[in-house]
């Protein structure tokens, strides 16, 4: 009995020091209305097992991992872009350029 009391409380000790990391990363999966650095809207699709697309140009396919405050979005063709949130809401940030626009979610 004592072993599996033990077990339990790991257990729920486990969950509760690691639910702000598993709620972090199902706050950004979704579609995602961005700008581009024209101010053109296209958008991001972020999936749960961690892949993501664009509807830029012709679009992208990449993949992405929470990254400090936010995620970290690798596309195929070497560029990255983030989205984080900010006191004012979200943002998404291009690694090339560095340009910072606002990011919504839209679902």
């Amino acid at each position: 009995m004592k072993k599996s009391g033990f077990l339990i409380g790991a257990g729920i000790l486990f969950l509760i020091l690691s639910s702000p990391l598993v709620l972090a990363g199902y706050e950004y999966p979704g579609k995602w209305k961005v700008l581009d650095k024209n101010k053109n809207e296209y958008n991001i699709l972020l999936d749960l097992g961690g892949n993501a697309q664009s509807t830029l140009g012709k679009g992208q396919m990449g993949a992405w991992t929470l990254a400090g405050e936010g995620v970290r979005i690798l596309w195929t063709d070497g560029t990255s872009e983030i989205i984080q949130r900010t006191k004012e809401g979200y943002i998404k940030v291009s690694a090339g350029d560095h340009s910072v626009v606002p990011a919504e979610k839209v679902r």
